[in-house]
């Protein structure tokens, strides 16, 4: 993660006819002493559907098991943050599906909405479980000015999403909590 990324001038954003790419690792299929070699690093990200792009925001939602409510989630996020940009706060942002070693069908279903919104929704599989490690690792890749997280449930009123990315961006704040 760029610790400078805060203080970097707003870049300009993607075109929005940007094709969202899908890169995926080959499963493993050796045995032996080098089979330790091809598996899955599990602090790496090894499928992506979308690149990161410079935008004012990247709002990581972490995800395991989620297939139930991921797309309605994702839905609801991306319309409140459209509606929020027309009524005061505008910032450019991007949703990151972090998929950390899901066993249901969140993967997919992550995927689709990153192809379906690809100027919009990007996302991650992650090998190995952990919310750390997936925020670690998106944020890592990410080329946002400000950094977030959201649980899939949105738990956190995301009627408040505008007054804490917009601290960040504009009021002169280093960290803005909810919950």
């Amino acid at each position: 993660m760029n610790n400078n990324a805060m203080n970097q001038p707003v870049a300009a954003e993607a075109p929005a006819t940007q094709m969202a790419s899908v890169t995926q690792m080959a499963p493993a299929t050796q045995t032996g002493p080098m089979a330790a070699m091809a598996q899955p690093n599990p602090d790496s990200i090894d499928a992506r559907v979308g690149t990161p792009r410079p935008v004012d925001a990247d709002i990581v939602i972490p995800v395991y098991n989620e297939q139930e409510q991921l797309a309605g989630s994702v839905i609801t996020l991306m319309n409140h943050l459209a509606v929020s940009q027309r009524e005061g706060w505008a910032y450019t942002w991007n949703i990151v599906i972090a998929d950390n070693a899901s066993t249901d069908a969140t993967w997919s279903i992550a995927a689709q909405l990153s192809a379906q919104y690809p100027d919009r929704v990007r996302a991650v599989h992650i090998p190995a479980k952990g919310r750390g490690r997936a925020l670690k690792l998106a944020w890592g890749e990410s080329k946002a000015r400000a950094l977030a997280y959201m649980d899939v449930d949105l738990s956190t009123d995301i009627r408040l999403t505008g007054t804490l990315i917009g601290s960040l961006l504009y009021g002169g704040a280093d960290v803005s909590l909810g919950c």
